[in-house]
């Protein structure tokens, strides 16, 4: 009687018996589709199924029972939390197979239970693979968008969400980000670097300068010397023929130099500024 020799037996008793692997996970297959109550133990064999599948190559059998354990996972006292190494080894499989829909979908629905770094290791190499030739960045954007939910403060988040969207040219949605993100952050270099992305795609777009200037402004009044930022806002100033703002701008970052007594700077912008002025104003 098979079926009373395996209910008595542990796995490491079965397999010290020398059974057969795929009569095991027959056997294992078997018993993740019965409920017996522990819903815990009955995952447990589903896993053990799954483990087995993969070494005996039954990708679809192993499928099956991470299947199962994702439904018992709704019935246990844990929630999917006791079984997001399923929903993450799905995601992961879909990955290896090219499917880039199917690994966003499953690594979104682990993201709210999973361990973060196990997740955002995997969420990389998704987002890589969907941004990739032939990909579709906005699956990306999916992705990055359940992680910025869960942790709206992490820069693994919504810094590539942030460059997603510039690279999609999606204003609105990056508009967005940029004003339910930055003021959760204390670090006026990763707010800046936040601003960056928006005035990027701002002088991208045609007629949104103002808006570009605007934003560099801030970024300035956040880090006065932040060199990048100085130099988009003067590079647009200067293509646009806006002498008075670039003058003015030059102005500030003299006067910021002077403040913070960093001679060589005070010496370079004030020969900038002096070359601009010759033909505006000869007494400054």
């Amino acid at each position: 009687n098979w079926q009373a020799f395996l209910d008595g037996n542990s796995r490491s008793a079965l397999t010290v018996a020398a059974l057969d692997q795929g009569m095991l996970l027959h056997y294992l297959e078997r018993r993740a589709s019965q409920s017996d109550g522990d819903v815990l133990a009955t995952i447990a064999v589903a896993r053990e199924g799954v483990e087995l599948g993969v070494e005996l190559y039954e990708w679809e059998r192993a499928e099956a029972l991470l299947m199962r354990a994702i439904a018992l996972g709704e019935e246990a006292p844990e929630g999917l939390a006791s079984v997001d190494w399923a929903m993450l080894t799905l995601a992961r499989r879909r990955h290896e197979t090219g499917d880039a829909a199917g690994a966003v979908k499953w690594l979104g629905e682990a993201i709210d239970v999973a361990v973060s770094d196990e997740v955002l290791e995997l969420a990389t190499a998704v987002a890589e693979q969907a941004g990739g030739p032939g990909g579709d960045l906005t699956l990306a954007a999916k992705l990055y968008e359940r992680m910025v939910e869960r942790e709206p403060t992490s820069r693994n988040g919504w810094a590539p969400l942030a460059a997603i969207y510039r690279q999609l040219g999606d204003l609105d949605s990056l508009d967005r980000l940029v004003l339910e993100t930055l003021d959760g952050l204390q670090d006026p270099g990763e707010r800046n670097e936040l601003r960056l992305e928006l005035a990027q795609a701002l002088l991208a777009s045609e007629g949104r300068g103002e808006d570009a200037v605007r934003v560099l402004n801030d970024a300035l009044l956040d880090q006065p010397d932040h060199a990048l930022a100085q130099k988009m806002l003067a590079d647009h100033l200067e293509a646009s023929g806006d002498t008075e703002g670039l003058l003015n701008l030059l102005r500030g970052q003299r006067m910021a130099a002077l403040e913070s007594g960093d001679k060589s700077a005070i010496k370079t912008i004030s020969i900038e500024l002096a070359r601009r002025l010759r033909a505006q104003d000869i007494a400054e």
